[in-house]
């Protein structure tokens, strides 16, 4: 009576990159012969309270976000988790302000939480901030191939032909020589 509701994904949890299509996580019989049991139990309780904060009410989900947020030393990238969530559900101004805790939180991990930042603020109108954020962050890393390839989509988005092409152009270049294309 279930099959067509019902669907089984067997999949290791601690190699999903995230888990929000899941209703039911669960480990029958075999916590106990893993060698490292802590990564597959994290993915799971993560992938848990994202279901919680997708499918639950308003309270619900401020509750199981704030579990993540709450624990950084067992989940360090809680606030790149929340900000993708909310930019899954196209709410840019939550997910921005995840980032920009993230930011706080783990700025060793800038780069990433700028990038993000900077696709909110053009997701919401804001593509002169967004392209200062990453105009800041280029001057960091002038040779980042993402960064100037990001840049170049949005300089195609604000009328800046030529600027784009630049961008584009050095992304490029920096591919090749990562590569040996």
């Amino acid at each position: 009576g279930l099959t067509d509701r019902v669907r089984f994904h067997p999949v290791d949890p601690a190699e999903l990159d995230h888990g929000d299509g899941y209703d039911l996580v669960t480990a029958f019989e075999c916590i106990h012969d893993m060698p490292y049991p802590v990564p597959v139990l994290r993915a799971m309780k993560a992938m848990a309270i994202r279901m919680v904060a997708r499918t639950g009410s308003r309270a619900a989900r401020d509750r199981a976000l704030e579990r993540l947020t709450g624990n950084l030393r067992q989940f360090p990238d809680a606030w790149l988790r929340v900000g993708n969530f909310y930019s899954g559900r196209g709410d840019w101004a939550e997910a921005e302000r995840a980032y920009q805790e993230g930011l706080r939180a783990q700025p060793a991990e800038a780069l990433v939480y700028k990038r993000r930042i900077a696709s909110c603020l053009a997701a919401s109108g804001k593509a002169q901030e967004a392209q200062s954020l990453l105009d800041e962050a280029i001057r960091e890393r002038p040779d980042d191939r993402d960064l100037l390839s990001q840049r170049g989509s949005l300089r195609i988005a604000l009328g800046d032909t030529r600027g784009a092409i630049a961008d584009l152009r050095h992304a490029v270049e920096k591919h090749r020589l990562v590569s040996g294309a």
